[in-house]
């Protein structure tokens, strides 16, 4: 049984775009916070939709 995990995109970038500000902004600590929850669900990404992961990856480093 192949289960495929689905997932927010629009919300994830939206969390993205959340840590980027709070990063500018100096909200270090909670930019911090907001990594790590970023993190864990792109590694759930990169199991079921490698490209989507790729996408959401250099968004995260823009």
């Amino acid at each position: 049984m192949n289960a495929e995990l689905t997932f927010d995109r629009d919300g994830l970038i939206e969390q993205i775009d959340i840590y980027k500000r709070l990063k500018q902004n100096g909200y270090l600590e909670s930019a911090q916070k907001e990594l790590e929850s970023i993190e864990r669900l792109l590694a759930l990404v990169q199991q079921s939709h490698p490209t989507e992961f790729e996408a959401l990856k250099a968004r995260l480093a823009v």
